[in-house]
């Protein structure tokens, strides 16, 4: 691919519309274009200061962004927050790119820039891109020219609300194209939790705890090279829970074992499963187990 450039910043639109050859910017915080990856700014990475939707293509039936034999490939949805940096790294596999751009000023005090830390997908790694069916593609690019009507029109005083809107009604689509991605890699997701399971077995078998604290979500993300958001989602959508209910069950089974198979002391469990007091562990197990460790014990 040649070699790769300096970083340069963009924290405008008009930048931005500027380096892509985007003739007149319509509103200086909401950008639609279509951009087609060209050598001479291929290799140059961008690191923004705004939000990015950027829907690719494939060419032929290549694999790339993390695509699996069960998603769909008739485009690719990639997402991008302000300080990530936007990257045109891979030119065989991608054809025309459909971006919608929108600065953080444009939500700011609106019901989206209020709500914008729902649509975690913002903070997925790239390989765990959302993959379209044709369907779903139309959808998107239907309301991406929802948007560009919009920002064809003169300004006022709606023009706002009016976008943002737009945008929301895109993002909330994503997140049950997002939701069905999940279905069909459910069996994916449960691997990743069993071994979710396994590490947090070792981590307090090996009483790291007292060192290290208890295991976090970007910690356990980290082993396997997923995104916390990414993790996070998948175990609400497979459990039902957040990491804080999933490490509390586990703890309280391991706990449950310690003391019924190598009768190990409440004092010694609750400082080797990160406890705060033995009193709020005795409680805890109560309200999980129905009965308390020391019946256990006598």
């Amino acid at each position: 691919m040649g070699m790769t450039l300096d970083m340069v910043s963009m924290e405008t639109i008009d930048l931005f519309n500027r380096f892509f050859k985007i003739d007149g910017t319509l509103h200086p915080h909401v950008s639609v274009m279509d951009i087609t990856p060209q050598r001479e700014y291929m290799c140059i990475p961008l690191r923004i200061g705004f939000y990015a939707i950027a829907l690719t293509a494939y060419r032929q039936e290549h694999i790339v962004y993390g695509r699996t034999n069960c998603d769909y490939s008739d485009g690719t949805l990639l997402f991008f927050a302000p300080g990530d940096v936007f990257h045109i790294d891979h030119p065989d596999f991608l054809s025309n790119i459909t971006l919608l751009v929108f600065h953080k000023d444009l939500i700011e005090g609106l019901s989206l820039g209020l709500h914008i830390g729902d649509y975690s997908f913002f903070d997925y790694y790239k390989q765990e891109a959302l993959h379209v069916s044709c369907r779903e593609k139309t959808l998107i690019l239907q309301r991406f020219e929802d948007i560009q009507n919009e920002l064809g029109r003169p300004i006022d005083r709606h023009s706002r609300v009016l976008l943002c809107k737009n945008i929301e009604l895109l993002l909330d689509h994503c997140v049950r194209f997002y939701e069905r991605q999940f279905i069909l890699r459910e069996d994916e997701i449960r691997h990743i939790l069993q071994k979710s399971d396994k590490m947090l077995d070792e981590y307090f078998e090996e009483k790291r705890t007292p060192r290290l604290g208890l295991p976090t979500a970007a910690y356990c993300a980290e082993q396997f090279g997923y995104s916390q958001a990414y993790l996070l989602d998948g175990l609400k959508f497979c459990t039902g829970k957040t990491w804080h209910e999933y490490t509390q069950a586990k703890r309280i089974s391991i706990a449950k074992r310690w003391l019924q198979e190598e009768h190990r002391t409440i004092p010694q469990i609750t400082k080797d499963l990160g406890f705060s007091s033995a009193k709020y562990f005795c409680r805890l197990f109560k309200e999980v187990v129905g009965y308390g460790p020391d019946e256990i014990l006598n």
